[in-house]
């Protein structure tokens, strides 16, 4: 009789990857409606927290954690997955202090055999260099260079450029393909040198400094992530950026439509793939955005659809061919886990032989819609 144990380990990691998701939605649900209810932690709960030995900032803040969190009670369960589980628990580390980052490098010297068996792909540096100096983020970078595929450094408000000695260690990392910069101060003319082939930069602030590090990454850049929900974005200062990625760019991602006035008469000859996670009105989207030259004369064949504003009163009239301004389409993804298209997109979509599919699709993995296949929820 077949047994659980006896699933492809890719299977396993489907599943165990759609458990966590679950949880960690379910337990940031709570996290957000406990805040809602009361803003103000009680004294009682601030000792209890302290008493756990619970680091409170560093309280599964992530995905990557909640998976480790759920590995580190699994993974002495069955002999068979332990290497799997050992490689989940250590998939994703995020280090939040000084004393973190040093504890952590000091115990994998220790245990050089340890260190061997580390395969973590996603780094996370939070609140640089006012908490974690760029010292004792060296040390961390130069004991996983040989695995790291993602790293992704927040800088406090006052941070300053990375140092040379910092770009080299990055430099070190042989497998680095994204690197995510939060409120970064590079200015155009202090464009890192020596960065490995990264070839998806995402952004979540400060857009008028990631110019020298569009015009830096250039030669293996291929797709760019733009990240912010205040909405008071200049999109004018993005332009030289659009320019400098104008040939390169496959895959953009924007969090909202105001990131795009100064790129909407750009041809992008290699772009693929279009996502935003809010496109407000979704008629304006289609019958104004969508007629523009960005998306007219680029051969996106990959258009994914967040949040939008539910029109009031009458529902509008769509053309009756709402996607015939982008001749290359092949599937248009619903990202919005909250939302059926109206039957006339879906009619549409299937009149003119476009896919027209759901997934959960959080904001920054539009890398896995250009190299991996769609499985989706088919909706049409």
């Amino acid at each position: 009789m077949a047994k659980i144990t006896d699933l492809p380990l890719e299977v396993l990691q489907v599943i165990f990857h759609h458990f966590s998701l679950s949880l960690y939605k379910a337990e940031k649900a709570e996290k957000e409606e406990a805040e809602f209810l009361d803003s103000d932690r009680t004294s009682e709960d601030e000792i209890s927290f302290r008493a756990s030995g619970i680091d409170e900032q560093a309280y599964l803040p992530t995905y990557h954690h909640l998976a480790a969190h759920r590995v580190g009670c699994l993974r002495l369960v069955c002999r068979r997955w332990a290497k799997f589980l050992y490689d989940t628990m250590y998939f994703g580390l995020t280090f939040y202090s000084t004393s973190q980052a040093v504890a952590f490098a000091k115990y994998a010297r220790k245990n050089p055999q340890c260190l061997r068996r580390i395969k973590c792909r996603y780094l996370m540096f939070h609140n640089v260099p006012e908490a974690i100096t760029y010292k004792a983020m060296r040390m961390v970078i130069r004991l996983l260079s040989q695995t790291i595929d993602t790293l992704h450094i927040v800088f406090s408000e006052l941070a300053a450029a990375l140092s040379d000695q910092t770009v080299e260690a990055i430099g070190g990392m042989p497998r680095l393909r994204i690197l995510k910069l939060s409120n970064d101060r590079y200015q155009e003319n202090e464009a890192p040198r020596g960065l490995p082939a990264i070839t998806h930069l995402i952004a979540t602030a400060w857009y008028y400094d990631i110019v020298g590090l569009s015009k830096a990454l250039r030669p293996a850049l291929k797709v760019l992530s733009l990240e912010d929900n205040s909405y008071a974005i200049n999109s004018h200062a993005l332009e030289p950026v659009y320019s400098n990625l104008e040939e390169v760019l496959e895959g953009l991602e924007v969090s909202n439509l105001h990131f795009l006035p100064s790129a909407l008469d750009i041809t992008f000859p290699q772009l693929r793939v279009f996502a935003v996670c809010s496109v407000g009105d979704l008629h304006t989207f289609i019958t104004e955005t969508l007629s523009r030259k960005m998306f007219t004369q680029s051969p996106i064949e990959i258009l994914a659809i967040g949040r939008h504003v539910a029109a009031k009163g009458p529902q509008p009239t769509f053309p009756a061919d709402p996607f015939g301004n982008l001749p290359k389409l092949k599937t248009v993804v619903f990202t919005n886990e909250k939302y059926s298209p109206a039957q006339l997109l879906l009619g549409a979509c299937k009149a003119r032989g476009v896919r027209c599919v759901y997934l959960d699709h959080p904001h920054g993995q539009i890398s896995e819609l250009m190299v991996s296949p769609i499985i989706p929820h088919f909706l049409s």
